[in-house]
């Protein structure tokens, strides 16, 4: 390893451990409540990712149909992609949104929507039905796409026009991107990443990683005994860190997913008894009042969006 790129994970790594080592006590007194902001979205919405300016992207059901939207400054952005279904999954720091919406033959395909411009992101070659799952702010898109002669999924990567296979898996799906070009997501042999053409695993019983950071940090959901669901935090230099479960009075329905982790080594997610973060070390059950509130992305300022009281759309904030 050249002696710049070890001087680099040096100091990413020192940065890290100070974090996740601070006593939760401590971390604790130092920081504001969470205080909860309602979109304001009529009907039932589920916002899916959230940028550095606050803007949110996700869908809107109605009867009959979804669609997609993008909330910034208060107000509904009608992406008008087309399409009798339509979702928005993720949003850049350029308002850059990426989803899927169905073509005249009722078929999903992946599409990038900045400025007012829509843009077909295509299908691998055979394909007919696709995905975009997560941007980043070079514009580099990844999702999934099948294939010829394949009911299977194969993780893509769009860049400059050009969507390319990331993986000869017969199953393969991408669910975040981050701004060096790493790539997380799962395959038939469990959570993944794929880094400079390569396919990395993550350590057996990690299944599929949902989200990465700028730092190379992976968080994704573990199953341990039983079937059941935990939360894991990945760091580039192999440590593996298990997310623990808030306690239940049943543990047969115990189960906690990680869905996003930011450069502050903050993670969100659901759990048996609501939306939560992690953070140095603790994981806290974020204020609503039910337990089917869902935490589905965090961005750099801490803000957390996701569905809140009475399943309205929302972002956590302090």
């Amino acid at each position: 390893m050249p002696t710049t790129i070890r001087r680099i994970v040096a100091v990413v790594s020192a940065v890290v451990l100070v974090v996740l080592v601070t006593s939760p006590a401590d971390a604790v007194s130092q920081v504001r409540p969470w205080r909860v902001v309602d979109l304001g979205i009529d009907g039932f919405a589920i916002p899916h990712a959230i940028n550095d300016r606050g803007h949110v992207v996700g869908e809107i059901y109605s009867p009959g149909h979804t669609r997609a939207f993008f909330w910034r400054d208060g107000k509904l952005v009608d992406l008008n992609v087309g399409g009798v279904e339509s979702a928005a999954f993720d949003v850049n720091n350029q308002d850059a949104v990426v989803g899927y919406r169905t073509n005249e033959r009722n078929e999903p395909r992946a599409f990038l929507w900045q400025n007012g411009r829509t843009t077909d992101l295509g299908v691998l070659p055979g394909g007919w039905v696709s995905t975009a799952t997560a941007i980043n702010d070079r514009g580099l898109v990844v999702g999934s796409s099948n294939v010829a002669d394949n009911y299977g999924e194969h993780a893509f990567l769009w860049r400059n026009g050009v969507m390319s296979d990331l993986s000869n898996e017969p199953y393969s799906g991408a669910r975040d991107i981050n701004d060096a070009g790493q790539v997380v997501g799962s395959n038939g042999a469990g959570a993944c990443y794929w880094w400079h053409g390569q396919t990395k695993q993550l350590p057996a019983g990690a299944f599929v990683a949902t989200g990465n950071n700028a730092f190379g940090a992976i968080t994704g959901i573990h199953y341990v005994s039983g079937g059941l669901q935990s939360g894991f935090v990945w760091l580039p230099w192999g440590q593996y860190i298990a997310i623990p479960k808030p306690p239940s009075t049943d543990p047969a329905w115990d189960f906690l997913t990680p869905e996003s982790i930011n450069d502050r080594m903050q993670v969100v997610g659901s759990s048996h008894l609501g939306a939560w973060v992690w953070e140095h070390g603790q994981v806290t059950i974020l204020p609503s009042d039910s337990t089917d509130a869902w935490a589905f992305d965090i961005n750099e300022r801490g803000d957390i969006t996701g569905l809140g009281s009475s399943r309205h759309a929302v972002i956590w904030t302090r």
